[in-house]
C-alpha cells in the first residue's frame, strides 16, 4: 500500500496529523524527483530556504537557485545550489539582480520579512501599492 489510509474525518488542516502529511509528501516528492533534486532537497530538510516553507507539499514549482550567482564565481556543486520556489526566486532576484553584489544576511532578512508581510496582506496590495515597491 502506497499509504496508510486517512481515517474518517481527518485531514491536511489538522495539526495533530501535522507529521504523518509531511513524510507522506517527502515520499510523493522522492518518487516524483530526479536524484540531484531529492540530494538538494534532503540537505535542505524539505525546506525552501528564501521562505522557510516546505518544498514538498507540490503547491508550487521549483527551481534551482545558486547561493553565489556564477558570474560572482559560484559553481553547479551541490554545495552552492538550493531547490527554492519559483515565486521566491523570482522575487529575491528582482530584488537583488545577479549582476550587483550579493545580499548580506540583514539584507537578505529585510526582504524576505516585507515579501510575508505584502502576502499577509492579500494580493491587492501588489496592485495598489505598485509605484511604493519599484
Amino acid at each position: 500500500m502506497r499509504h496508510d489510509l486517512i481515517k474518517y474525518k481527518n485531514t491536511p488542516f489538522d495539526e495533530t496529523l501535522k507529521d504523518y502529511y509531511e513524510k507522506r509528501d517527502i515520499k510523493d516528492f522522492i518518487g516524483e524527483n530526479v536524484a540531484y533534486r531529492q540530494k538538494l532537497a534532503n540537505h535542505q530538510k524539505y525546506k525552501c530556504p528564501l521562505c522557510g516553507e516546505s518544498i514538498t507539499n507540490g503547491e508550487e514549482c521549483l527551481e534551482v537557485h545558486h547561493k553565489t550567482p556564477k558570474c560572482h564565481g559560484g559553481t553547479d556543486s551541490y554545495g552552492d545550489l538550493q531547490l527554492v520556489h519559483i515565486s521566491w526566486h523570482i522575487d529575491h532576484h528582482s530584488k537583488f539582480p545577479v549582476r550587483r553584489k550579493i545580499p548580506n544576511v540583514g539584507e537578505f532578512i529585510k526582504a524576505k520579512n516585507d515579501r510575508k508581510s505584502r502576502k499577509s496582506q492579500g494580493p491587492w496590495v501588489l496592485r495598489n501599492n505598485r509605484s511604493k515597491l519599484d
